[in-house]
């Protein structure tokens, strides 16, 4: 028997599939840790605040759907000044009434890029923010069924919240946490109208709960919401829907086949037209049932169809899906199935019981009730091969299952005889995975069975987990498949750091002006195809470029540099790398994939990081910084020669911002035998010479990719536009106090003149007419003015003088925080294509003829090709059984390229076609290279006397 339990199904070979996206070193990127609040509904207008690190100068908050539109808050210019003030983190955001329900992604754009994604929900129902004054039970806030509450969780507190239901209602009580980004690890409890605890729920969908309550008497009832370790702050927001409405489950079967229109059934609670279904619970809760016919997408739709509208753990990301959504409910992913579906029919639970199926087939089961155990058994013949994999945990479900494959003979009194062939746990270092970066391993066991004999065959299969509960959410798709050859493609998000290797940070690849982007492409591949894949991208616009390049069958990786031109403009946008290849007779193209990074860490050993996967590849360019750096290597085209040749490339260093370090630079991903010499670039200097020599006699023929990296750093400041704008505010400000002085000095001077004249008039109107003292009264009216005016502008002038201080400070301040300083950051090289050939020989030869007893010439040319020009031996090799024939070396000199082979044949050669070869050898660089020849020498009977 075969026992594994650590087995590498097709999506975990040698070749792991892993895109990789690589930030290097310390240049500043945007991200986004929060947005909120983080829903509305359709039609909906309100107000949203983002957080985040490095949102210098943000313009803009996008959104995956076209429907979801946000334009940044400003307020009124200040006094003094002309330009409205933009509020850099507040966002209007607006969603039209059209669309969909739905989680969408978010992603904020600055000086640095756009940032990673967040998670903004499109809900059903009415909307309110909780204001956090609900900590107790007596002050819980009242809620109206058909509510959504968006709030945080406050550290070591509870927020409550209370509603009124009818005798029989039926509520759910949903929590949405994990599934939109948050770090909340909820946790909800249910109390009745006397405050007495009635429900405790924790991990009901992932790691979010969810209450399904049906109320038994008229009454307020108050639900507790906290995290699990009553952990608080602005990264633990949630979204809370109190409602009377449907909540699909889960879909069965799981998956069908590509291009089918049947019946499949969902299962809730308060579904429309629900039916009850006897003794299927979740949770304790009975689940209801409804009918419904779902089309699938064709085949070749289904062959690179993700289908992750609704949220999707990094287990799950090498399946296909399509997601289904009834009316407005909540999507559900149906499957793709590889061979007919079979439904579980129990009882199963016992070998004589075994389901009996056809192969290939997919059995859709369900580990339920608690401890079940499911027995399928079926004729196979032998050699032939199939792919046992079973499906559950890669569905989102907390389930470890294992299977048994055993073989089923009688003896000679017709006894059944049993004798195990495999046993399936774990996959290929899982355990070493878990907790890993980016880690896509899963508890499903798979296992490719090549049947031994005819004969009959049974598969137990159970979950591990499931002996203590019983929930009919657990379901499993059992593959029993042929073998199909394919491959898929995954991209990691991420930005690696050059100080410490337990970082793990947020990212989304941002091209600077001038600077580079790194990506690593691994293939996942299935059932043994090892073929080339044709590499490229798709959507790149203006001003940047991606070489195409190739995954060869014999590496496991290729990387992919993305340039920006220097002149490049301000881009965002969704990018696709596709993979092409031939298998077999089909042409197969497949789309990378992408896991991106929810939650960063700066420890991973005490804090780990959290991941998912994205819906998009968004790429940004951001024109306001450029990158300090950029290596050319040659001419970006491909490098050809073979073992023991050497190429030296010219290397061109645009230097930027100041950049005037000394710097080594290393060739990465690229085997050792082949690897070139580091390469030192002095801090005056800005050219240089890649030597690219075959000379190691370990080097093999083939294609390879790399890049050139130097981990460096650079004096620059943060933000040279903020001090420009500061100085700006200021030299508006200097202008104003110059223009407010000019007033204060009119304002002045009209003073003093009034003053003069209702002086005068005074003076004048002491024993004069009343005509006298009414043209003093105007006067005095005259000055009270002026003396107004003036202490207008005198305080207006105070103000502009302050105003000038805050603006100086604020030069100041900003000159301060953008000093130049010492910047960690990586060259990464424009990509490197090399061809290395096997030999630098090209030996060429016709058929000839000779007969017994007689002697010929067999004419040979030979080219030398990538430099090699030195003396070449031409050897013979005469099968063996063949007699009678000589046919020495020869020697060609250095500029020879042509020579004449002396066959000789003796009266007793073998008469006929014989295959000979013609062999070239020599040193290339001491490296021993050889070229071969094979012609056909006919040797005829000699001549008759």
């Amino acid at each position: 028997m075969t026992k594994i339990q650590k087995c590498a199904p097709w999506w975990s070979l040698a070749l792991c599939p892993v895109l990789t996206l690589v930030a290097f070193g310390q240049l500043p990127l945007t991200e986004l840790t929060t947005i909120y609040p983080l829903g509305a509904k359709p039609g909906a207008t309100l107000e949203v605040t983002v957080g985040g690190g490095n949102q210098d100068d943000l313009t803009a908050l996008e959104f995956s759907h076209p429907g979801i539109k946000a334009t940044q808050k400003t307020n009124p210019p200040a006094e003094f000044y002309t330009d409205p003030v933009p509020v850099n983190n507040v966002f209007t955001v607006t969603v039209a009434a059209d669309v969909p329900p739905g989680i969408y992604d978010a992603r904020v754009r600055g000086r640095f890029g756009a940032s990673n994604p967040r998670a903004f929900v499109v809900g059903l129902h009415e909307e309110v923010m909780d204001d956090g004054s609900n900590s107790t039970l007596a002050s819980a806030k009242e809620i109206a069924v058909g509510t959504t509450v968006t709030g945080r969780a406050d550290a070591n507190a509870v927020n409550y919240f209370k509603v009124a239901l009818k005798a029989g209602q039926r509520v759910v009580f949903d929590c949405l946490a994990k599934r939109v980004d948050s770090k909340l690890d909820g946790t909800l409890v249910l109390y009745d109208v006397n405050g007495k605890e009635l429900l405790r729920v924790r991990d009901s969908i992932g790691k979010d709960p969810l209450i399904d309550f049906s109320a038994p008497a008229d009454g307020t009832f108050t639900v507790g919401l906290h995290d699990h370790i009553y952990g608080g702050g602005a990264e633990l927001f949630y979204r809370l829907s109190i409602h009377a409405g449907a909540h699909v489950d889960y879909v069965f079967p799981p998956a069908g086949l590509p291009g089918s229109n049947e019946e499949y059934t969902l299962y809730g609670r308060n579904l429309p037209g629900g039916e009850a279904v006897e003794g299927l619970t979740s949770d304790g809760r009975p689940l209801q049932q409804l009918k419904v016919k779902i089309s699938l997408p064709g085949q070749q739709q289904s062959e690179d169809s993700l289908g992750a509208g609704a949220p999707l753990a990094p287990a799950g990301i090498l399946l296909n899906g399509y997601d289904y959504r009834y009316a407005q409910l909540n999507p559900i992913r149906v499957g793709f199935a590889a061979a007919a579906v079979t439904l579980e029919q129990e009882p199963n639970n016992a070998v004589d019981k075994a389901q009996k199926v056809v192969v290939p087939c997919e059995v859709a089961g369900r580990f339920y009730p608690e401890r079940d155990i499911d027995w399928v058994e079926f004729e196979a013949k032998k050699g032939t091969v199939y792919k046992v994999d079973l499906i559950s945990h890669r569905l989102g479900l907390e389930t470890d299952a294992d299977l048994l494959i055993q073989r089923v003979t009688k003896n000679e009194k017709g006894e059944e005889q049993v004798a195990d062939v495999a046993y399936v746990d774990d996959v290929d270092n899982r355990n070493g995975r878990i907790g890993g970066d980016f880690d896509y391993s899963t508890n499903d066991p798979s296992y490719r069975f090549a049947v031994p004999d005819d004969g009959l065959y049974r598969i137990r299969v159970r979950d591990s987990l499931g002996t203590a509960r019983s929930d009919g959410r657990y379901i499993y798709r059992l593959q029993i498949r042929s073998e199909v050859p394919d491959f898929r493609l995954i991209a990691n998000a991420r930005q690696l750091k050059v100080a410490n290797a337990n970082t793990v940070s947020y990212y989304s690849p941002v091209l600077r002006k001038g600077g580079t982007a790194l990506m690593e492409l691994v293939a996942v591949r299935q059932d043994g195809f090892g073929g080339e894949i044709e590499v490229a991208v798709e959507g790149l616009p203006e001003g940047v470029e991606c070489a195409a390049t190739t995954l060869p069958s014999n590496a496991s990786s290729v990387w992919l540099v993305f340039k920006a031109q220097d002149d490049v403009k301000d881009w965002m946008g969704p990018i696709r790398i596709v993979g092409k290849a031939k298998v077999g007779e089909r042409d197969v193209a497949r789309y990378a994939r992408i896991i991106s990074v929810v939650w960063n860490t700066g420890n991973r050993t005490t804090q780990p990081a959290f991941f998912r996967v994205m819906r998009d590849l968004v790429l940004s360019v951001t024109s306001r910084e450029t990158h300090p750096a950029l290596v050319q290597v040659g001419d970006g085209k491909l490098l050809e020669t073979s073992r023991g040749g050497k190429i030296d490339v010219p290397i061109k260093v645009a230097r930027r911002l100041g950049f005037g370090e000394k710097f080594k630079l290393i060739a990465q991903n690229v085997p050792g035998e082949v690897k070139p010499g580091d390469l030192e670039i002095n801090g005056d200097k800005s050219e240089g010479t890649l030597a690219v020599h075959i000379t190691n006699a370990k080097a093999k023929a083939g294609f390879y990719n790399f890049y050139l990296r130097s981990d460096t750093k650079v004096k620059i400041p943060r933000n040279a536009d903020a001090v420009a704008r500061a100085e700006a505010d200021q030299k508006m400000i200097v202008a104003a106090v110059a223009q407010v002085a000019e007033e204060l000095k009119t304002a002045k001077a009209a003073l003093d003149a009034a003053a003069k004249v209702a002086g005068d008039a005074a003076k004048a109107a002491k024993d004069g007419a009343d005509e006298a003292k009414k043209k003093a009264a105007d006067a005095e009216e005259v000055r009270k003015k002026a003396e107004a005016k003036h202490k207008e502008i005198e305080e207006k002038n105070k103000r502009v003088q302050a105003a000038k201080a805050a603006a100086d400070k604020k030069v100041a301040d900003v000159k301060k925080a953008n000093e130049p300083k010492d910047l960690n950051f990586a060259i990464v090289s424009t990509p490197v294509q090399l061809r290395v050939v096997d030999t630098p020989l090209k030996i060429a030869a016709a058929n000839a003829a000779v007969k017994a007893a007689a002697n010929a010439e067999v004419p040979v040319t030979l080219e030398r090709l990538y430099g090699f020009a030195d003396a070449v031996e031409i050897t013979v090799e005469v099968p063996k059984g063949v007699a009678g024939i000589a046919i020495e070396k020869v020697s060609m000199a250095k500029d020879q390229k042509e020579a004449k082979l002396q066959v000789a044949a003796t009266d007793k050669a073998t008469v006929g076609d014989h295959t000979i070869t013609i062999r070239a050898k020599a040193k290339f660089n001491k490296i021993d290279v050889q070229a071969s020849q094979q012609i056909v020498l006919k040797v005829e009977a000699a001549a008759e006397k």
